[in-house]
């Protein structure tokens, strides 16, 4: 199974952190890959986009093909008109599923005013689904540090996808199954009700014919009786 996920943040942010932010995409990919035996195609447009390739359009296919959405919150990306709209369409998308759970924010530098009770509509989004707060900006790539955050960030993207390989492969409406022992005492119930009944039938229509000549002898009696 190849796992698809989109990596959305602003370009300026990583040229101005050393490629710290596509590094770290590349290393979640590598940790995510290690720890399921999964392969995990992530978008990062600089690597997935080919020279002179419709930018716009691939951007929004690869968003609408995406499992999975990472954005990396800072304070450019909530001012970048592409993030946004990557960040608008893919959770339009998963809130139509039911399935927000598949949104990983990452804030690699805090950003202000981020609320649900924000006035900026992707502010207060981002701030209701799950998100991790990173540690990077003074950590090289090649420390072992930096290696051990990325490690951090793939565990829920294992977690959630075992449990889409779950709810994929469990059988939908499938009626339960008993097993013999679970289906013998509604046997031995209605076998015992049916012996029963079959007690009551065998002197049934004696006892009834006997009860109805009885029934005047014993009115003329009462009458005997009251008249005395």
């Amino acid at each position: 199974m190849n796992v698809r996920a989109f990596w959305s943040y602003c370009r300026d942010d990583d040229k101005s952190e050393n490629g710290r932010i596509s590094e770290l995409a590349r290393q979640v990919v590598s940790q995510f890959e290690s720890l399921t035996g999964t392969s995990l195609t992530l978008f990062l447009d600089r690597d997935s986009l080919a020279w002179g390739a419709d930018w716009q359009e691939g951007i929004a296919k690869a968003v609408n093909d995406a499992v999975f959405f990472i954005p990396i919150y800072t304070p450019r990306y909530f001012k970048s008109d592409m993030c946004r709209q990557e960040f608008r369409s893919f959770v339009s998308k998963a809130r139509n599923l039911g399935a927000t759970e598949r949104i990983l924010g990452l804030t690699y530098i805090d950003v202000p005013d981020m609320s649900k009770s924000s006035k900026d509509e992707i502010k207060a989004w981002a701030a209701t689904y799950q998100r991790l707060r990173l540690d990077l900006r003074w950590i090289e790539p090649d420390n072992l540090a930096f290696r051990q955050q990325a490690s951090l960030i793939a565990q829920p993207l294992v977690r959630l996808e075992a449990e889409l390989d779950a709810s994929i492969g469990s059988p939908a409406n499938e009626e339960p199954k008993h097993s013999e022992s679970d289906k013998e005492p509604i046997r031995r119930g209605l076998v015992g009700t049916q012996r029963i009944d079959e007690r009551i039938d065998d002197g049934y229509a004696e006892l009834i014919h006997a009860t109805r000549e009885a029934l005047p002898r014993l009115d003329r009696g009462l009458r005997v009786c009251n008249e005395a």
